[in-house]
């Protein structure tokens, strides 16, 4: 039984993901309002019962955030950003790898969009997991978390707060 439960949720997922990375199912996929909790949940576990769960949660994400308008919508949900910097803040090791770089896409995708960029900077503990990353020569996510850096310094609202940052 517990192998068909694990099963099922794994299809269920790739479902969402393939209607979440379709232009014209994108956005109501973000409408659907048992959607956004249920992936955070799977996100949110501290032992998921399949890690295949968590990286293609991240991945449905990842396809909704990558749209104009569904990024700034994310930023508004609570405990969207805590629980996708939770994932790339998590242990650097081989096998989390899938489900961090999958995060980083999403933080990607969202500091893209120019009135994401401040708030992104102003989640508590975003800018740390960024230095965290970087700080860390043996992380492999190094190549994902810099151009989120990147596009965060391009809010000029901000550079000099991110020049007198703590870390």
């Amino acid at each position: 039984m517990f192998l068909h439960n694990v099963l099922a949720i794994e299809k269920a997922l790739t479902v969402c993901k393939n209607m979440a990375n379709h232009p014209e199912t994108k956005l109501p996929m973000y409408n659907f309002p048992r959607l956004i909790p249920a992936l955070l949940k799977v996100i949110n576990q501290e032992s998921p019962k399949s890690k295949t769960h968590k990286e293609v949660a991240l991945q449905v994400f990842q396809n909704i955030a990558n749209n104009d308008k569904t990024p700034l919508m994310l930023l508004g949900y609570d405990g969207f950003v805590k629980a996708i910097v939770n994932v790339v803040s998590s242990d650097a090791s081989d096998d989390a790898l899938t489900a961090r770089t999958n995060a980083w896409l999403i933080l990607q995708n969202i500091s893209f969009i120019k009135e994401c960029r401040e708030p992104l900077f102003r989640v508590q503990g975003c800018f740390d997991a960024i230095n965290g990353v970087l700080d860390n020569k043996e992380d492999k996510v190094k190549k994902n978390a810099l151009p989120v850096l990147l596009n965060i310094s391009l809010a000029t609202n901000i550079r000099k707060e991110m020049f007198d940052h703590s870390t």
